[in-house]
């Protein structure tokens, strides 16, 4: 708070440069100090400094004379004078436990109790300020002990009461009860301890209160009444009640006397604002709530109530930015945790209104937040979520009158497949809401649904008779002629098509729903003169002309459909339907811009409808351009995100950007609600496989094999998976039960067997299945290469160098056969070769993977070393080192050369550095760097270590290969 006491320079005092005599220094500083206190004397003006009891004083006058903020504004003043006064800080607490701000009271208190305040005074002080800041675990935990240690005190056991109260939580009903059964003991032993005290007697009224018994509760309270009369929580409590009562009349009386009578509790003008708000005079509301909220900005429940104003002002946004800034003050603030569930829901933010209408309904058990809530988890498509909830609450169509529960009943019934229970529902809001023709026309849908056809259309008949007037003649006979459409009842759906015609004698919709009916009745010369009718009323409607261009396409006339579909896509460029017609043809044919120019006319369109966008979007995912898609499908609206298509396009978009995690997090909710999509889970599958979800990937590829037992090409996958997993057997089973269709399909089984006895070390049996292959597909660089390298792990070394050579000469730029072939060289000791393969790589237009250029700076280094050609091998091996320094074999490398180069010291470094990166158990690379490295160290002098070094190397690795050399080198030092 600022201070009432500033410096301004209204003091007729000139501040000069003061002389700092020697020996003066003391008289120097007394006659500053006077000057500055004269200073402040006169910037006070007439505002004397108070005694101690002054200040306690004045801040209860003006406290009670409904002046809060004064009687602060001297308490601050009063504590900034008089810092060790502990009543100065007790008072303070008192005043913000009336303005119910629990946090600065409790620190206020604590401060009174630091100076010598007795704790024990304040226990229920403290503790209604822990009730304030919704802490009831702080209360059991502090006070409970007072009561374990025999204490008589009843407010003690009253408070620990409420805070048992405080405590409860619908979501467990076990403990709630527990918890209320506790509050009820610790309340009763604290009115057996003073059956006269009113803020027990008050509390005792929670009870019943708290069981909807309104009237026991209320009787308590006069009790009370009786012993004080008019005690102010006595009748605020009333206020509470009769609000609960729905009478809002007596509370509002209540609140008003509270109002007069207690200037300093600006609690009671918001509640009397709160009662003007639950008769929905907002303006009068706003003129008791306002002006506390704007003088204590910190009062939440003022800030609470602007927010329920502004809900039922259906000014959502300022409700909800209202309570979210509750929140971040008060996490478990109820009021605040459903205004903003509730306005979230308005907002369609659904997400967050389940988060908040589940808290406040699992801690409170409110009807009105159930209805939310089952509205909200229907509206997130968790239907058998919103049932269960209605049924655990007992909200079933039986018995039940209230009519926004009863409609919530029937929805999440029907949404179910509980059609019985929907339908018992909509017949009891047809029976009690008759003015309603929506219940009527639901509960005429679920009889259709049913069967029961005659008594269904009847209803919804006199359903459409009884709703507003039609937006257009025939409106509906339109509506009754689809359903009939949709159920096959095809003799009713021509007897109102036409009727539809004659109340519609000009447009088109009958005769397109006609030429519909006559489709499925295949009568093709009807078809015909209905479209033909309907293009002649309605020539420039571009859906005519589209449903015309199916028929005619299903018929086998394409010409005819295409001209129809290019007419429709003129008049309308993102219809779904004629579009979808022509791009078929397009993408079968690979005309890719003629696919781009119908896109881009359908995306650009103004006018086109948000689904349709979605769907052509789609294509620019075909023609390579899957960011163009998903820039399209984030500018959609949410309803249109919440739908499966957009899951599956969106889905199929990030994997072809690259944005396989993305992509992952769409396919698995379509996938769940779609399962036997095989699209979707090949696209989920190769999400997996770029996630590195190895489990997840084999999971989806064997449910599509499940699913697909007879697909060639997932069985491939599946074996291949096996494989790189070392199951055999199972890749085995596959490949020898999989048929082939052709020569194509049998080169690739082969050479996937030819791969598993490769990775099983079955050199001979790998080499029998290749050695035919390349005879008769040597231009196949998988099978050369593969043959390849089993020929050189069989000791076949020239031969492999041959097959290598040849489908090297065939494939210039392929960099990969180059690189095997220089190590083939090098496995020769033919060191030249090599040098000439890998210098090529080096030098090549066409950059090299990493991988490729890395290995081939490694070799070049150590062929560069042999040929003692230092400059050149330290510059590959310094290359090899930079491009990765953590490679053990590079690391190992460069060590070498330094040694070779004449830097042991540098080299010993290395050689720790490669010892370091290797794994534990790679016993072979850990023998030979440790060779390395004594060596190095013997260059180094370092003797001694290097003895030691060697001597663990022969203990640890007897079999080592090199062992030979390493006792001859032991044997030397």
């Amino acid at each position: 708070m600022t201070s009432s006491y500033i410096f301004n320079g209204a003091s007729p005092f000139k501040f000069m440069a003061l002389k700092f005599i020697a020996g003066s220094l003391f008289t120097t500083i007394k006659f500053t100090m006077l000057i500055i206190l004269a200073v402040f004397l006169a910037s006070c003006g007439d505002t004397p400094i108070r005694t101690e009891a002054e200040y306690v004083d004045v801040a209860t006058e003006a406290h009670a004379s409904g002046n809060s903020r004064l009687a602060l504004l001297e308490l601050s003043i009063g504590i900034r004078n008089f810092p060790r006064n502990a009543d100065l800080q007790r008072l303070r607490g008192k005043i913000f436990l009336d303005l119910e701000d629990g946090s600065a009271a409790e620190i206020s208190f604590n401060k009174a109790v630091s100076l010598g305040f007795n704790r024990d005074f304040l226990k229920h002080d403290l503790a209604q300020s822990w009730l304030y800041q919704r802490n009831p675990a702080k209360i059991i935990e502090n006070l409970e002990k007072d009561i374990a240690q025999g204490s008589k005190d009843p407010l003690i056991y009253e408070i620990v009461g409420r805070a048992y109260i405080a405590s409860r939580n619908r979501s467990n009903p076990t403990l709630f009860m527990k918890n209320m059964n506790q509050a009820e003991a610790y309340i009763e032993q604290a009115y057996a301890l003073s059956p006269n005290n009113t803020r027990v007697l008050i509390t005792k009224a929670w009870l019943p209160a708290m069981m909807g018994n309104i009237d026991e509760a209320l009787e308590w309270l006069s009790k009370a009444d009786l012993i004080v009369k008019d005690q102010r929580q006595n009748m605020a409590m009333q206020g509470e009640l009769f609000i609960r009562q729905d009478n809002i009349e007596q509370a509002r009386e209540i609140y008003e006397r509270l109002v007069k009578k207690f200037k300093q509790y600006p609690q009671y003008k918001l509640e009397l604002g709160f009662t003007y708000i639950l008769s929905r005079d907002f303006a009068k509301a706003r003129e008791w709530v306002e002006p506390i909220a704007l003088q204590y900005p910190g009062q939440l429940r003022s800030q609470y109530l602007l927010a329920n104003i502004s809900l039922m002002e259906k000014d959502y946004g300022v409700a909800k930015k209202l309570s979210d800034a509750i929140l971040v003050i008060s996490p478990n603030h109820l009021e605040a945790v459903i205004i903003n569930g509730a306005s979230s829901y308005f907002l369609d933010d659904f997400e967050n209104a389940n988060q908040k209408l589940t808290l406040f309904y699992n801690r409170t058990g409110s009807i009105p937040a159930l209805k939310l809530l089952v509205a909200t988890k229907l509206a997130l498509n968790e239907d058998r979520a919103a049932a269960m909830l209605l049924e655990d609450a007992g909200q079933t169509a039986e018995e039940q009158t209230d009519a926004e529960l009863l409609n919530l009943v029937a929805i999440a019934s029907a949404k179910i497949g509980k059609t019985d229970a929907a339908l018992e529902a909509y017949q009891k809001l047809a029976e009690q809401h008759p003015e309603t023709p929506s219940y009527q026309s639901n509960m005429a849908l679920i009889q259709i649904a049913q069967g029961n056809y005659e008594e269904g259309f009847n209803n919804l008949e006199n359903a459409l008779k009884n709703q507003d007037t039609e937006a257009e003649p025939g409106q509906n006979l339109y509506t009754l002629a689809t359903k009939a459409l949709q159920v096959r009842q095809y003799d009713t759906a021509a007897t109102y098509i036409e009727q539809y015609k004659k109340a519609a004698p000009g447009n088109h919709k009958p005769w397109t729903m006609s030429a519909v009916l006559q489709t499925i009745l295949k009568n093709n010369d009807a078809v015909r003169q209905d479209f033909e009718k309907a293009m002649e009323i309605a020539p420039d409607v571009a859906e005519v002309k589209a449903r015309y261009a199916i028929f005619e396409k299903l018929q086998g006339n394409q010409g005819k459909a295409h001209t129809l579909a290019e007419q429709a896509l003129k008049l309308e460029p993102s219809d779904i339907g004629a579009g979808k017609l022509l791009l078929e043809g397009l993408v079968k044919d690979k005309k890719f811009e003629q696919i781009k120019d119908i896109v881009d006319n359908a995306v650009q369109n103004s006018a086109a409808p948000a689904f349709s966008k979605m769907i052509f979007a789609d294509y620019y995912t075909l023609l390579g351009r899957p960011q163009e898609t998903l820039t399209i499908l984030a500018a959609l609206p949410d309803p249109v995100k919440a739908s499966a298509s957009y899951q599956l396009i969106s889905g199929k978009a990030y994997l072809r950007n690259g944005q396989a995690q993305s992509s992952v997090n769409m396919l698995e909710p379509f996938s769940t609600n779609n399962p036997n999509n095989i699209q979707a889970l090949k696209y989920l599958m190769q999400g997996y496989l770029l996630t590195g979800n190895q489990g997840k990937y084999q999971s989806i590829l064997e449910k599509i094999d499940g699913l697909t037992p007879n697909d060639y090409g997932n069985k491939i996958e599946l074996a291949k998976l096996y494989i790189t997993t070392g199951k055999f057997d199972l890749a085995e089973k596959i490949l020898s039960n999989l048929k082939t269709e052709n020569e194509q399909q049998a080169l690739q089984r082969n050479i996937i067997r030819a791969t598993m006895e490769t990775s099983r070390n079955n050199i001979k049996s790998a080499l029998a299945i290749l050695g035919p292959l390349y005879k008769n597909h040597p231009e196949n660089g998988g099978v050369s290469m593969l043959y390849a390298r089993n020929l050189a792990n069989d000791g076949q070394v020239d031969k492999a160098i041959t097959v290598s050579k040849s489908w090297a000469d065939q494939n210039l730029d392929n960099l990969d056969v180059k690189l095997f072939l220089g190590d083939l060289y090098m496995r020769k000791a033919d060191n030249e070769n090599a040098l000439v393969q890998y210098e090529v790589i080096i030098a090549s237009k066409k950059k090299a993977l990493k991988r490729v250029e890395l290995h081939a700076h490694n070799n070049l280094a150590m062929i560069y070393m042999a040929k003692n050609e230092g400059e050149k091998a330290i510059d590959h091996a310094q290359r090899a080192f930079d491009m990765a320094p953590n490679n053990p074999a590079v690391v190992d490398t460069f060590a070498q050369i330094l040694i070779n180069q004449g830097q042991p010291e540098k080299a010993v470094n290395h050689f720790n550095q490669a010892l370091a990166l290797l794994p534990s158990n790679d016993r072979r690379n850990r023998s030979l760097f440790t060779l390395g490295k004594a060596r190095a160290l013997i260059e180094t002098g370092q003797n001694e270590q290097a003895r030691n070094i060697l001597g663990r190397l022969i203990k640890d690795d007897p079999d080592f290969s090199q062992i030979d050399e390493v006792k001859e080198l032991l044997s030397e030092i």
